[in-house]
């Protein structure tokens, strides 16, 4: 229940001692296991100048970022920030969902025109979060989803640390808004990974009961699905199929 807890936190506690998950947790295994990718350097000197500039434009954008109230939305750069952090330091661990469908749909939200328009949009498979039509950017399974992954990735970022606790709020209540009975009735997969994502981002926030109930509801959900008997997998494509187990092995992971 640990996970997601910031670096400060694991250094020192509100009470002022060192709390300590041990070497064998996922938080130390998180932590040793990005080390390698924020130590790379690319090996093309230019490539190395345009990142540092990017990186330093990106920085100037979080530090006029100190209300994330006043946006619906982040802006884009800040916006790409937290989502590249979350892929780099939460998906690989808990890929509750297929990331190629999120990322598609993730761009489409940046495009002119209506965001409600599917017009061009192709059905696919039951995929859940980016999935069209239970999916998409229209639905409030991809804003809960969205805003959940924009508090996990603000949580890794390079926001003042100082200002980070209010921006990670400010997101959870945004994916809290989009939870309820009505989110429930859809009833397919993405209503899982939503919950899931918002449960993932509730370990480092000081109310574990509302993780734990996150959870519970996520595995009911999953189980009126059927991802827990094989014999429903029969009729899914490959990646349908796929994103099937991975969703489930997400309530397995986040239940223990």
């Amino acid at each position: 229940m640990g996970t997601m807890v910031s670096e400060d936190v694991l250094t020192a506690s509100p009470r002022g001692h060192r709390e300590f998950y041990g070497s064998s947790s996922a938080v130390s295994f998180l932590k040793e296991a990005c080390g390698p990718i924020s130590s790379a350097s690319p090996s093309n000197m230019n490539g190395a100048r345009q990142e540092e500039v990017q990186a330093r434009q990106t920085r100037d954008i979080l530090a006029a970022y100190s209300n994330p109230e006043k946006f619906h939305l982040p802006p884009r750069p800040v916006a790409d920030h937290f989502v590249q952090r979350y892929f780099e330091r939460v998906y690989y661990l808990y890929p509750f969902f297929d990331r190629e469908a999120f990322e598609a749909e993730y761009q489409r939200l940046w495009q002119p025109g209506s965001p409600t328009d599917n017009s061009g949009a192709s059905v696919e498979p039951n995929l859940g979060i980016g999935g069209h039509p239970d999916g998409d950017i229209s639905t409030g399974v991809f804003q809960s989803s969205l805003n959940a992954i924009f508090a996990l990735g603000c949580t890794y970022s390079d926001l003042p640390a100082a200002e980070k606790p209010a921006a990670v709020e400010a997101f959870l209540n945004r994916s809290k808004d989009h939870i309820g009975i009505d989110l429930l009735d859809t009833n397919n997969i993405g209503v899982v990974q939503a919950l899931l994502l918002v449960a993932l981002a509730l370990q480092g926030m000081p109310h574990p009961h509302r993780c734990w109930n996150s959870v519970g509801v996520a595995c009911r959900v999953a189980q009126g699905l059927g991802l827990h008997i094989e014999a429903s997998y029969h009729q899914c494509e490959p990646r349908e199929k796929r994103v099937r187990r991975q969703t489930w092995y997400g309530c397995i992971v986040m239940e223990m």
